[in-house]
Protein backbone atom coordinates (compact mmCIF):
# COMPACT_ATOMS: atom_id res chain seq x y z
CA UNK A 1 0.00 0.00 0.00
CA UNK A 2 1.42 3.39 -0.86
CA UNK A 3 1.86 6.27 1.56
CA UNK A 4 -1.14 8.24 0.27
CA UNK A 5 -3.49 5.31 0.86
CA UNK A 6 -2.09 4.76 4.35
CA UNK A 7 -2.55 8.44 5.18
CA UNK A 8 -6.12 8.37 3.85
CA UNK A 9 -6.95 5.29 5.95
CA UNK A 10 -5.43 6.99 9.01
CA UNK A 11 -7.67 10.04 8.49
CA UNK A 12 -10.75 7.82 8.13
CA UNK A 13 -9.72 5.95 11.28
CA UNK A 14 -9.42 9.20 13.26
CA UNK A 15 -12.86 10.30 12.05
CA UNK A 16 -14.37 6.88 12.81
CA UNK A 17 -13.11 7.06 16.39
CA UNK A 18 -15.61 9.91 16.91
CA UNK A 19 -18.63 8.17 15.37
CA UNK A 20 -21.12 5.78 16.96
CA UNK A 21 -22.18 3.89 13.83
CA UNK A 22 -19.57 3.02 11.20
CA UNK A 23 -19.77 2.06 7.56
CA UNK A 24 -17.78 -1.07 6.68
CA UNK A 25 -14.87 0.90 5.18
CA UNK A 26 -14.72 3.17 8.22
CA UNK A 27 -14.82 0.14 10.52
CA UNK A 28 -11.99 -1.61 8.66
CA UNK A 29 -9.87 1.57 8.88
CA UNK A 30 -10.70 1.96 12.57
CA UNK A 31 -9.70 -1.66 13.19
CA UNK A 32 -6.67 -1.44 10.89
CA UNK A 33 -7.74 -4.57 9.01
CA UNK A 34 -8.78 -5.21 5.43
CA UNK A 35 -12.41 -4.97 4.39
CA UNK A 36 -12.50 -8.66 3.44
CA UNK A 37 -11.39 -9.58 6.95
CA UNK A 38 -14.09 -7.34 8.40
CA UNK A 39 -16.75 -8.95 6.18
CA UNK A 40 -15.59 -12.39 7.37
CA UNK A 41 -15.91 -11.29 11.02
CA UNK A 42 -19.41 -9.98 10.28
CA UNK A 43 -20.43 -13.12 8.36
CA UNK A 44 -19.37 -15.47 11.14
CA UNK A 45 -21.10 -13.33 13.78
CA UNK A 46 -17.92 -12.30 15.58
CA UNK A 47 -18.74 -8.63 15.03
CA UNK A 48 -22.43 -7.74 15.02
CA UNK A 49 -23.84 -5.46 12.35
CA UNK A 50 -27.20 -4.23 11.20
CA UNK A 51 -28.73 -2.89 8.03
CA UNK A 52 -30.21 0.57 7.75
CA UNK A 53 -32.11 0.99 4.48
CA UNK A 54 -29.92 -1.73 2.96
CA UNK A 55 -26.65 -0.22 4.22
CA UNK A 56 -24.55 -2.20 6.69
CA UNK A 57 -23.57 -0.37 9.87
CA UNK A 58 -21.38 -1.47 12.77
CA UNK A 59 -21.44 -0.05 16.29
CA UNK A 60 -18.01 1.25 17.28
CA UNK A 61 -18.61 -0.06 20.81
CA UNK A 62 -18.98 -3.59 19.35
CA UNK A 63 -15.59 -3.21 17.67
CA UNK A 64 -14.05 -2.00 20.92
CA UNK A 65 -15.59 -4.97 22.75
CA UNK A 66 -14.16 -7.33 20.10
CA UNK A 67 -10.62 -6.00 20.69
CA UNK A 68 -11.11 -6.07 24.46
CA UNK A 69 -12.19 -9.74 24.34
CA UNK A 70 -9.23 -10.64 22.10
CA UNK A 71 -6.83 -8.91 24.50
CA UNK A 72 -8.31 -10.76 27.49
CA UNK A 73 -8.09 -14.13 25.77
CA UNK A 74 -4.48 -13.45 24.74
CA UNK A 75 -3.54 -12.70 28.35
CA UNK A 76 -5.27 -15.78 29.76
Amino acid sequence: MDLEKLEARAKVSEMAAKLTWLKPYEASCYMNIGESTLWRLIADGTIPSCKDNGNVRILRSDIDAYWSNRRRSALA
